[in-house]
């Protein structure tokens, strides 16, 4: 105690012992008489330095002790709560046992009267349970019967059946003599001319004559040699000008299943072109569809006076008319109608890029009150699409020009469709 009171009297805290430890001590001073005082005093500070740093180390201790005897405190506190509730389920065991054992010495007189109504519960439900096995084979047995006739009924349908199937073999065999009697008739009975007309064979014969690139003064000596090939003799033989009738109903066949694929596919595209051969100009004009990508359909090849827009405008106008006439004849519908129907599927153009060409899309656009796309077979159809939207797009830029923006409307819109793709 007495150490304490010859220290210096400053506040005691950590932060001044960490101070105290952290300062250097000044140097040494020599001794002089006068000095002794001063030296008594950092004496005493460093006693009290280390008397505070175990005073410190004391209050520490006493801390983790405490908190270690909180922590014991807790530990029996919650054993403590653990042993009440055993004890609590220990009464409520032995009260269970004591309440069994009551049971046990009671009177057994009345579980014998339990036993008994149990056992009479039981010969019912046994005397139940054979009277509902007997209904359940007479429902059986009927049901049986009933499978029994159904499949009576079966068999019966199924000789039907044979009986038919026997009477149809027969016919089949009649009609397989009836096709070799017919194989074996000669070559000529097929090309005979029925009444006034040519069979559907000699008709079939001259179209694939005439598709194969065969003249029409050629095609009666062709038939007449090709029957004689197959050892019979023709009567008659078809003359050049009935050979020619017959191209002309292969030409019109032609321009209703032209007709027919144009009514049924919108969007689609028109396609001509001219030459010269032997100093005739001659043009054609035919027809794709976005459906069938692979398809072509020609429908017109004709000699023209000249090659200018006119001429090629009127033969495109014309041909489409007539596919128009033959369509309504055909189907018996309207002509206007089905000509506005032709021309509105009609979308697209696809020809060389020159004047005339331009021209006749024009005077076909106004002809019809439309106006196609005007593709050039020459150059990538995207072009002609770029060239179409960059115009339209200058008349606009000069309406609303982009305010905070340097690119113009077609490099933005040319962009965005980049990026979408």
């Amino acid at each position: 105690m007495q150490k304490f009171k010859d220290c210096c009297w400053e506040e005691f805290s950590t932060e001044v012992i960490c101070r105290k430890r952290l300062q250097q001590e000044p140097p040494a001073t020599p001794k002089t008489p006068n000095s002794s005082s001063s030296s008594s005093s950092h004496k005493n500070c460093s006693n009290c330095m280390k008397l505070r740093g175990r005073l410190y180390k004391a209050i520490q201790r006493q801390k983790e002790m405490q908190e270690a005897h909180s922590a014991q405190i807790e530990e029996f506190r919650r054993k403590l709560s653990k042993k009440n509730a055993i004890r609590v389920i220990n009464q409520k065991l032995k009260r269970k046992l004591n309440r069994v054992k009551e049971l046990d010495e009671s009177d057994s007189s009345g579980l014998g009267a339990k036993l008994k109504k149990l056992r009479d519960v039981v010969k019912q439900k046994k005397k139940q349970c054979k009277r509902l096995k007997i209904e359940l084979s007479e429902k059986t047995s009927f049901i049986v019967d009933e499978s029994a006739k159904e499949i009576s009924v079966l068999k019966n349908k199924v000789k039907a059946q044979d009986e038919e199937i026997s009477f149809l073999q027969n016919d089949v065999a009649v009609l397989e003599e009836q096709i070799e009697d017919r194989e074996d008739s000669s070559t000529s009975d097929i090309f005979e001319k029925q009444g006034k007309m040519y069979s559907l064979q000699t008709r079939l014969f001259v179209y694939d004559a005439i598709t194969n690139q065969v003249p029409t003064a050629n095609v009666p000596k062709l038939l007449d040699k090709f029957v004689q090939r197959t050892g019979a003799q023709l009567d008659r033989v078809p003359h050049r000008n009935t050979v020619e009738m017959m191209v002309r109903e292969m030409g019109l066949i032609s321009q209703l299943q032209a007709a027919e694929t144009i009514w049924a596919n919108p969007d689609s595209t028109l396609g001509f072109d001219a030459t010269n051969q032997q100093g005739v100009h001659i043009n054609s004009v035919h027809m794709t569809f976005k459906k069938n990508i692979e398809s072509c359909i020609v429908i017109a090849v004709d000699h023209l006076p000249g090659g200018t827009a006119e001429d090629y405008s009127q033969h495109i106008i014309s041909s489409i008319n007539e596919l128009a006439v033959v369509y309504a004849d055909f189907h018996q519908k309207d002509y206007q109608t089905v000509s506005k129907s032709l021309t509105a599927n009609i979308s697209n153009s696809m020809t060389d890029r020159c004047a005339s060409n331009h021209a006749t899309i024009r005077l076909i656009n106004a002809a019809w009150n439309t106006s196609l796309n005007e593709l050039n077979c020459h150059l990538h159809p995207l072009d002609t699409v770029a060239s179409t939207v960059r115009a339209a797009l200058k008349s606009l830029q000069q309406e609303k020009r982009a305010t905070r923006r340097e690119s113009c409307l077609d490099k933005i819109v040319l962009l965005q469709m980049s990026f979408c793709n």
